[in-house]
């Protein structure tokens, strides 16, 4: 229980990326191509990269998302190459719905818990042992989501690591 906590916790974080590139920023732009740059400005571009083979029923998949910037770092301010500061880690998409069928299914076991101590401590029983059952049986539907995550992440945590040489690749990073 303890390992698959754990996992669920490293899929749920993000994880930081900064990254220096001695090529100029239009040259690293053009070599991450139109599929990876999915916004550009004169001094910034906006970089969307996923792993390769992308299964549709995957229900966890790392992304990486950042910013190329051209890196300013000569006291003249000329450019010195570029950098790339973002994260590696689930889409935020994925978090919210985990929040929302987290705290639906939440809700509904404390109106169903808050239930059953009406009914017990009303004298109905039998009642209050129904509510029990739908609570139980609420969180135990509640526990498919974060096993399926779990389950997922632990079959493509190697994706991450990819992430990471693919892009240092494409910045040509020594």
């Amino acid at each position: 229980m303890r390992v698959w906590l754990e996992t669920l916790r490293a899929a749920w974080s993000v994880e930081p990326v900064s990254i220096r590139s001695p090529r100029p920023f239009d040259e690293v732009v053009r070599r991450l191509g139109s599929g990876t740059v999915i916004a550009r400005a004169p001094d910034r571009a906006v970089i969307r990269l996923r792993p390769a083979a992308r299964k549709v029923a995957a229900v966890w998949s790392p992304v990486l998302r950042g910013r190329l910037v051209p890196d300013r770092a000569g006291s003249d301010g000329d450019s010195r190459g570029c950098r790339l500061d973002g994260v590696i880690g689930c889409e935020p998409e994925q978090r919210a719905l985990w929040l929302i069928w987290l705290g639906a299914i939440a809700l509904a076991v404390g109106i169903m818990a808050v239930s059953a101590v009406n009914y017990a401590v009303s004298g109905h029983g039998r009642d209050a042992l129904d509510s029990v059952g739908l609570a139980t049986a609420a969180t135990a539907i509640a526990l498919i989501l974060p096993a399926c995550v779990a389950y997922s992440y632990r079959r493509r945590r190697g994706q991450t690591a990819y992430l990471r040489s693919r892009i240092t690749a494409l910045m040509e990073v020594d």
